[in-house]
């Protein structure tokens, strides 16, 4: 009934720990495909020695990185159970997280995916809730631009989802800085997301500075590394009907700018405080202020 996919590159300890989670899972019926993206450290023999201790345990070894994205999109691909959801190295699941929100998904045809309340924790500790598992039930309109007033973390990737439907929300495109945002929204004109009002998975909490860390360090044009969110927008304007475009455009815009702001603080934050004092001036800080107010 559901396949969970395990991507990882050099996971470590903490992949064992993710796994026995996974395994201990109150639910039984699903296949748990890891998928090891060339590791060179201990990887390979855990993942071989759940395999061998669990039937459920399926696990294939890339022959060469193919990088993050194109390996969530392989334990994808190869699931052929109505349900799936993807499953990180470093996060931990409550023993009910699969049965709650399968039933969640059963008893609610209009529903593609639902997702837990999320706790992210540093060694262990709490450090803050996910702002981005809240149901969205309405409009497709609605629900786009509910995901986009407040993205966040993108913590709904990890939910429990019908199959085919995040299939097709998943394009055969190069990957760019958030393109879990351009998946999420495509899995909204496939149906809405519910959410059980409880924390049942803990993830990492990421380093700060780690995305613009990633952006600046990505091979992409020299306008998608200053305006991060260039890729992200031009894909939701190519791939959403035009429609709904008009919900999302002044959050774009915000967003934009939040990210570009976040990532010219980080590494060029002199010629940021000049671009400020311009934006100060000019008919863009009127812009945003209607964008916020909307």
């Amino acid at each position: 009934m559901l396949t969970i996919g395990l991507p990882v590159y050099n996971g470590g300890k903490k992949l064992k720990t993710a796994i026995d989670s996974l395994l201990n899972q109150s639910y039984r019926n699903f296949v748990l495909h890891i998928s090891d993206n060339a590791s060179n450290d201990e990887t390979p023999l855990i993942c071989q020695g759940a395999a061998e201790r669990d039937r459920r345990v399926v696990w294939s070894r890339q022959t060469k990185n193919i990088g993050a994205e194109e390996n969530f999109r392989f334990v994808l691909q190869n699931s052929h159970t109505p349900f799936f959801m993807w499953a990180a190295h470093d996060d931990c699941w409550k023993d009910t997280f699969v049965e709650k929100n399968l039933a969640l998904l059963l008893n609610d045809p209009l529903a593609t995916a639902s997702i837990s309340k999320v706790a992210f924790q540093r060694n262990g500790v709490q450090v803050y809730l996910s702002q981005s598992t809240h149901a969205l039930k309405e409009s497709v309109s609605a629900n786009l631009q509910n995901f986009f007033e407040n993205p966040a973390d993108a913590s709904r990737l990890y939910a429990i989802h019908r199959t085919e439907a995040l299939k097709r929300s998943f394009p055969a495109i190069a990957p760019f800085h958030a393109m879990d945002w351009l998946i999420i929204a495509l899995t909204l004109l496939e149906g809405h997301y519910v959410e059980w009002p409880e924390v049942l998975l803990y993830r990492e909490a990421p380093e700060d500075g780690r995305y613009s860390d990633r952006v600046r360090n990505d091979n992409s044009w020299f306008l998608a590394r200053l305006f991060p969110l260039t890729p992200l927008t031009y894909q939701l304007m190519k791939r959403l009907p035009s429609r709904y475009l008009r919900y999302i455009a002044m959050d774009l815009v915000r967003l934009n700018r939040a990210h570009h702001k976040s990532y010219m603080q980080r590494f060029h934050p002199r010629s940021l405080r000049i671009e400020e004092e311009i934006y100060r001036w000019s008919g863009i800080r009127a812009l945003s202020r209607r964008a916020k107010a909307m």
